[in-house]
């Protein structure tokens, strides 16, 4: 019987502690839902873990992105269906328009009207669309190189001078819109004029200078056969300021000219002074800018140069606008031809449109650019450079859809304005600008039609983006639940079995104190002298 060591109650004690920390870990358990509490419960776990967890608060994120995307980008497609029954109406006015025999000018100037405000409608929701990083839901400004193709004959001082003094708001504007605008000038009359350093710039300072290279030219006519289709492909192609266009850049070409520069002669024309208004020398029914025209093959296209400039453009990727000249036509001409007047034919006047090849050129498919007339005291600020601006650049949309930092979707998006539609150009004023102006918006309304497209495709994209992060978002959840989470069943039942094991251990420590005691009844008896000595007498042998 040993008594300076226990066995029993220290196998019982130890049993004890251990039930102890079964109890107190199944009551974390029980508590917090998590098998793992502690890093010491299951450390490869606990690793596994965090990184699911990781992922899955990526996956939540990226849900997050993906529905206000969703949302964001339903916003453009109705954006763009309010533009689609813009559209609708302008090309119902146009049909109207078309219907010349029962309309009076009145009638017609208030159709025109109408149209353009509609047009301008939609360009100001263009640029007052919702805003997003680096533009707007509908506008991204972006890089535009524009190529200025200037008539450098004696009418066109007011127009160069023009060109000149609003050149640096225009460069002003379109910074304050977010682009880079570098512009470039190429002249014309009877043969091609470059400026002195052919190239673009991106400041006001170095385009006047070539500007004003031009207007010198002005006060030194040679005049001519002026051809500004043959000046539009040199500048395509000649020269840095075809090479120089920048990739990612809007390309835009714009040709001022008035209406004396036909590039097609009827067959018998033999020379520029056949488009007078008068026979000098004598020669076939006129056909040129200063009547109505007669003959219907004066606009012939010798050597497919009109188709071929706009193969360029469209090869090119340029827009070009061409800009006719009103008001002030017949003034001009009488200080350039004083003769007209003295011969009595001054009711001739300047057309209020830019000849009409340049028109074919400028609204075909493809190169889908505008017609602009403006005046003598210029407009180019509000008209052009609103024009341009509307045009922007295409722009990428980037979603981050995923998780992880290579999770990207990537859409590609326009710029949606006038420019974007080639609505530009319509002009409802008389029944053949109504009819090309159907043509037009039928084009325009193709164009949007494909944009639409592209938004819903996006839009669609995301959904399947959405349902595959959701399917993500509970599979992960899953998997970090099996590694992680408290089974409470097993849990209450393990707690079930260490309390009863608890209960029975206190008993045990109880009863392994049995030794002890019976040893201090031992004691005891030593320890007493009485007990002693009866002890002795019962087993004194004698």
């Amino acid at each position: 019987m040993i008594i300076n060591f226990n066995g029993e109650s220290a196998f019982a004690t130890n049993q004890s502690r251990l039930q102890g920390l079964n109890i107190s870990k199944a009551v974390e358990r029980l508590s917090s839902g998590l098998r793992i509490n502690h890093s010491a419960d299951d450390p490869s776990g606990m690793a596994i873990c965090s990184g699911v967890k990781a992922q899955l608060r990526g996956v939540t994120s990226a849900i997050h992105n993906v529905e206000e995307s969703i949302k964001l980008y339903s916003l453009r497609d109705a954006y763009l269906e309010g533009f689609n029954q813009k559209l609708e109406r302008i090309r119902d006015l146009a049909v109207r328009a078309s219907n010349d025999a029962t309309l009076t000018v009145g009638d017609l100037s208030a159709m025109n009207s109408e149209a353009q405000k509609l047009k301008d409608e939609i360009n100001r929701t263009t640029m007052s669309s919702y805003e997003v990083d680096g533009g707007k839901l509908l506008f991204n400004p972006g890089d535009l190189d524009v190529i200025w193709v200037l008539d450098v004959t004696g009418s066109m001082m007011p127009y160069a001078n023009s060109l000149y003094n609003d050149s640096e708001a225009m460069f002003d504007q379109f910074a304050s819109a977010g682009f880079d605008l570098r512009m470039g000038v190429v002249g014309f009359d009877e043969i091609v004029r470059p400026a002195g350093t052919q190239s673009f710039h991106a400041d006001a300072a170095s385009f006047q200078s070539d500007v004003d290279a031009m207007r010198t030219i002005i006060n030194n006519p040679i005049s001519g056969n002026e051809n500004g289709l043959a000046a539009i492909n040199w500048a395509l192609d000649s020269g840095s300021l075809g090479g120089d266009f920048r990739a990612d850049a809007k390309k835009i070409v714009i040709l001022i000219t008035d209406e004396d520069a036909d590039d097609f002669y009827a067959p018998g024309e033999t020379s520029y002074y056949d488009n007078y208004p008068i026979a000098f020398p004598a020669g076939p029914p006129m056909t040129g800018p200063y009547m109505e025209q007669n003959d219907p093959a004066a606009h012939a296209d010798p050597g497919n140069l009109r188709q071929d400039t706009i193969d360029n453009l469209i090869s090119k990727d340029a827009t070009l606008h061409t800009v006719g000249l009103v008001g002030g036509g017949t003034v001009n001409w009488f200080n350039f031809m004083g003769m007209w007047f003295s011969l009595g034919v001054n009711h001739y006047t300047l057309q209020n449109s830019p000849d009409e090849d340049y028109q074919l050129v400028a609204t075909a498919p493809g190169v889908d650019g505008g017609v602009f007339t403006l005046d003598t005291g210029g407009a180019w600020v509000s008209s052009i450079t609103g024009a341009m601006l509307t045009g922007g650049s295409p722009w990428d949309a980037n979603f981050h859809v995923g998780p992880d930092s290579n999770h990207t979707l990537v859409a590609n998006l326009q710029t949606v304005g006038s420019s974007y539609l080639a609505i530009d150009g319509i002009n409802l004023a008389t029944g053949d600008s109504a009819r090309n102006s159907i043509e037009i918006v039928d084009r325009g309304m193709t164009l949007l039609a494909d944009e639409r497209a592209a938004t819903a495709h996006a839009v669609q994209k995301l959904n399947y983006i959405l349902n595959d992060l959701s399917n993500q978002q509970i599979n992960l959840a899953s998997y970090k639940s099996n590694i992680e989470d408290a089974d409470i069943a097993q849990e209450v039942v393990a707690m079930t079995i260490n309390n009863i094991v608890a209960q029975t251990t206190v008993a045990a420590q109880i009863q392994s104190q049995v030794s002890p005691a019976r040893a201090m009844q031992l004691i005891n008896v030593v320890s007493n002298t009485r007990a002693v000595d009866e002890f002795n007498d019962i087993f004194t042998i004698t």
